[in-house]
C-alpha cells in the first residue's frame, strides 16, 4: 500500500521509543533529522501529524497510549482504537505491523539520518 511520505516520517519518529505529539512535532522538524528536507525545507504541521497519526493508527502500525491512574504506567488504547479527546495526553508506539511497514521502507539517499 502506498502510503504518505508524512506517515513514513512519523512511523520513524515513534520506532525506537514512545512519542508525544509534541516529540514528533519538535522532531519532525528538527534540522538534525532531515526530514524537511522531504518538503523543501517547510516544517510539519501539527494538523498533517495528527492526520498521519490517525491513518496509521487505523491501519494498526501505530497505537496510542495514555496514562493509566490505576497502572501508574501508559498503556496501550488498543489495536486501531482511534483516540479521542486531548492529544497532548497521549503517547504513542510503533506496533508489530509498523515495524515490519518501516523496515521496508526506503527514504531518499541523500537525506542526513
Amino acid at each position: 500500500m502506498a502510503r504518505d511520505t508524512v506517515d513514513y516520517v512519523v512511523l520513524d519518529t515513534v520506532a525506537d521509543d514512545l512519542e508525544s505529539i509534541d516529540n514528533i512535532l519538535h522532531r519532525t522538524n528538527h534540522e538534525e533529522f532531515g526530514w524537511r528536507k522531504l518538503r523543501d525545507g517547510r516544517s510539519f504541521t501539527r494538523e498533517e501529524l495528527v492526520a498521519a497519526l490517525l491513518r496509521l493508527i487505523r491501519d494498526d502500525l501505530v497505537e496510542a497510549c495514555a496514562y493509566s491512574e490505576a497502572d501508574r504506567a501508559l498503556v496501550g488504547m488498543g489495536s486501531r482504537v482511534l483516540p479521542s479527546g486531548d492529544w497532548d495526553a497521549l503517547w504513542f508506539r510503533i506496533t508489530p505491523h509498523g515495524r515490519i511497514s518501516h523496515g521496508s521502507w526506503e527514504p531518499p539517499h541523500d537525506l542526513a539520518k
